[in-house]
């Protein structure tokens, strides 16, 4: 068997349920030790992107702490604009904002939409008209107000 300690943010309840019978186990707060045999196969490459009209999973999130009683996903997704699909798992309703970074001089990040979102529903929206930089790219992110939160990002 082989160990990996991986830092982590506050596992929601339902996600250490699933871990825990892989063999991952809390060895300290912020800390999570996931072992597997050492001849365990590589992680499979993400999916290639699905074309034109189609949806390109993005990757999932948890959520650390923004401001207040705000929580926000970590990192950005980078859209190319269009539509893009924001879905929430692991808790029930959560008042959600989808937000587009802007680290430019003013570093005002614009409120792209509120989402309507329940437990394992989308929304989707368009950021078309947040697409800028010299990427030509949106930088995404979305701001909850609940610290258990699991978000997947769709482009």
């Amino acid at each position: 068997m082989s160990a990996r300690v991986l830092p982590v943010r506050k596992l929601s309840t339902h996600l250490r349920k699933a871990l825990l019978p892989l063999g991952a186990v809390t060895i300290s707060a912020g800390l999570l030790l996931v072992a597997a045999p050492a001849s365990a196969a590589p992680a499979p490459p993400p999916p290639a992107p699905a074309g034109a009209g189609e949806w390109d999973y993005m990757g999932w999130s948890a959520v650390e702490h923004h401001k207040g009683n705000e929580f926000r996903t970590i990192g950005v997704i980078d859209s190319g604009g269009g539509n893009f699909k924001v879905c929430l798992k692991e808790i029930p309703n959560t008042p959600a904002v989808l937000w587009e970074y802007d680290p430019g001089a003013n570093g005002n990040d614009d409120a792209v939409s509120y989402l309507d979102l329940d437990i394992n529903e989308c929304d989707v929206k368009s950021v078309e008209s947040f697409v800028d930089g010299s990427d030509g790219e949106a930088e995404l992110y979305v701001v909850v107000k609940d610290s258990e939160a699991v978000i997947e990002f769709w482009d």
